[in-house]
């Protein structure tokens, strides 16, 4: 597996592009695929990218973890390639996109959706429940940024901005305690190294760590 960086362009491969591979992957332990609890993971690189700026030479800007929760009502942006129309493949961006979305309280979220999902702990509702602004198919894993901190991780939602039924983002507030204890338990893998959150095994978007926008590629 290769991650690829300093690009918004699917398709860049000038020298701004940095690929690095894959040194070591790690789902969260309770993680549960029929539930979708704690849909997380790390991802530690090889080699470190080179971060920093200007951009536009390719390096990256690094983002932290967050601190604490969001309040509903909050503003904060999503980004992703995933699909601009729900179930359309043709739909899929070449350059990276992004959405603004608000933070919604939990409690109304679990009742507009539990007729269709059951919403597990450790997650954010974030949307409108008038629809038309969401993640979609393809952005699984990408960031929910807010306040510039990483806030979320895109995780599921039922159909693509539906009203009624906003998007489903792991906390990563929730589980930063999990985050920090398994950098902590290996440092020859994750200390010094480029680490990636990322949505789970079956996401194919990563943020990597401290943490960078990136895309995965399966090589």
């Amino acid at each position: 597996m290769v991650v690829v960086g300093g690009i918004l362009n699917r398709f860049d491969r000038s020298q701004r592009m940095q690929q690095r591979r894959v040194f070591r992957y790690l789902s969260h332990p309770d993680w549960n695929s029929r539930t979708m609890y704690a849909d997380i993971g790390l991802i530690s690189l090889r080699n470190p990218f080179h971060a920093g700026v200007p951009f536009s030479s390719g390096n990256l800007i690094p983002i932290g973890l967050t601190d604490h929760q969001p309040n509903a009502g909050e503003r904060c942006t999503i980004y992703g390639w995933g699909q601009t129309q729900e179930g359309r493949k043709q739909f899929q961006p070449v350059c990276l996109q992004k959405a603004e979305v608000t933070v919604l309280e939990l409690g109304r979220c679990n009742s507009s959706l539990h007729e269709v999902v059951n919403v597990p702990d450790g997650t954010l509702c974030a949307g409108s429940f008038d629809g038309g602004v969401d993640a979609c198919q393809g952005d699984s894993g990408g960031p929910l940024v807010c306040s510039g901190a990483l806030y979320g991780v895109v995780s599921f939602g039922w159909g693509c901005g539906r009203a009624h039924f906003p998007g489903v983002y792991t906390d990563v507030f929730v589980h930063r305690r999990w985050i920090e204890a398994a950098m902590d338990s290996d440092p020859r893998t994750w200390n010094g190294a480029t680490v990636a959150v990322y949505g789970g095994p079956g996401g194919r978007t990563v943020l990597g760590v401290i943490i960078m926008f990136s895309t995965v590629l399966l090589s």
